[in-house]
């Protein structure tokens, strides 16, 4: 039975991760176009600095971005460096993790859970995403926590507020709480903030004279989620709680995973800064764990129907996802826009021009387009484009799916009105277009 829950899961899996990685069907966004273009900087100049976070002037630990960097030695593929940076812990470390919590889980609900997980968040291992490694690292802390290994307990702890701040503040105040300021955990703390450490000492203090406001008021001013539209999020979380209370099945380990779950209610609603529905990624893991910790008596008496339940949704997630139709040149994903690269490098092979992208704002970068042109001009061998200038005679705008007066208004703020005409004009099955525009001389 576990057998051939595990090969359902093997298939589902590959399938996601060919699709995805493999065909390139990811998506290729702002974040981890900017994180790679930081990471590939690191080979002219080494930074203990990370990717910029929510709050203005405030940077993560650099773990991140060291970790691009040492995989961009191998390849600076986007696809390649998911694989590597974010599919491949996941397919390692994560049924380790749950194999590891088998007494507090059960052996069905180690699988059980791994198979909700695979099937509702693949994004989570197939989109290069420092956010994304929340949940695996999430697993790891309770892990440790259930082993009482308390120097690991610290390093992983350190290690969440290194890839999602947000969360990691809330797991921060318990596992220190539930160490009982033990040394070890203390001690794996600060081996994971020595680089941090390190460059405080020498910057004074630059990072924690930003941060310390942030936590007593409001430096960020959009607004994000409403309390309603939080309080939402935890639903699951309170339904499992009371369950939990009425069956009295409150152990050492699940007391931990609630004491998460209710330490990030009360900073989310408490918080100044706005929280963002990103903010939540994580706490479907500590729910799954949750569960299979209450229903554990009732998984390990009735193993055989809760297998025969779990293979049945695997064979039609499995089915649905094999059958599905959808071609990814049908969408704004890596394919797409590396296939709209090679076409504009070519197209540009016996004229020299430059190179826009339509932005929301006239100071967001397109870091996506410019870490791939850059990558591909290499690559191709083929001549670079000079970005976002209109001192070119003849110019490239790549726009996404806009409406004809949004068109218009940027081809006129990244050409200069009156001395450029469009020339031609195409658009791919992915709703992304290429405009050409020409310099000309106006009577």
């Amino acid at each position: 039975m576990f057998v051939a829950t595990a090969f359902l899961i093997v298939s589902y899996v590959a399938t996601v991760v060919f699709r995805n990685i493999f065909l390139g069907g990811m998506p290729f966004w702002y974040d981890p176009a900017r994180d790679l273009t930081l990471a590939g900087d690191m080979f002219s100049k080494f930074s203990f600095l990370g990717q910029p976070s929510g709050i203005p002037g405030f940077f993560y630990p650099p773990y991140w971005l060291w970790l691009l960097f040492s995989l961009l030695r191998v390849s600076r593929d986007p696809a390649v460096v998911t694989f590597l940076a974010i599919t491949l812990p996941y397919l390692i470390f994560f049924p380790l993790g749950l194999w590891l919590l088998r007494n507090a889980l059960s052996k069905t609900g180690v699988f059980l859970v791994l198979a909700v997980f695979v099937t509702n968040f693949d994004n989570y291992f197939t989109q290069l995403w420092n956010l994304n490694l929340a949940p695996l690292i999430l697993l790891w802390i309770i892990v440790a926590y259930d082993r009482k290994k308390y120097l690991f307990l610290g390093i992983f702890t350190g290690l969440l507020l290194c890839f999602d701040f947000a969360i990691g503040i809330p797991v921060a105040i318990c596992t220190l709480l539930f160490s009982k300021f033990n040394y070890r955990f203390l001690l794996g703390n600060l081996l994971i903030f020595t680089p941090t450490i390190l460059f405080e000492l020498k910057n004074k203090f630059a990072l924690t004279r930003v941060l310390l406001p942030s936590v007593f008021s409001k430096v960020v001013s959009s607004s994000g989620l409403t309390k309603i539209e939080i309080i939402k999020y935890f639903i699951p979380g309170a339904a499992t709680l009371a369950l939990l209370i009425i069956g009295r099945k409150v152990t050492r380990t699940s007391g931990f995973v609630i004491s998460l779950i209710l330490a990030t209610a009360v900073v989310y609603l408490r918080n100044a800064n706005p929280i963002w529905t990103y903010h939540f990624i994580g706490l479907e893991t500590l729910y799954l764990l949750l569960f299979c910790i209450l229903a554990k008596d009732l998984l390990n008496r009735f193993s055989k129907p809760f297998s025969f339940l779990v293979i049945g949704f695997l064979i039609i997630k499995l089915f649905v996802l094999v059958a599905s139709p959808d071609n990814i040149l049908n969408f704004d994903n890596l394919t797409t826009k590396k296939q709209i690269t090679e076409f504009v490098l070519k197209d540009n092979l016996q004229k020299t021009c430059g190179l826009a992208f339509y932005s929301r704002t006239a100071f967001e970068r397109n870091y996506e387009y410019e870490y791939l042109f850059n990558l591909y001009s290499k690559k191709l061998n083929l001549p670079a484009l000079m970005i976002n200038s209109n001192q070119k005679n003849c110019v490239y705008v790549i726009f996404p799916r806009v409406s004809e007066n949004q068109l218009e208004s940027y081809l006129n703020s990244v050409t200069e009105v009156g001395k450029f005409g469009t020339l031609w004009k195409k658009e791919f099955s992915s709703g992304l277009t290429v405009v050409f525009r020409e310099r000309h001389e106006r009577i």
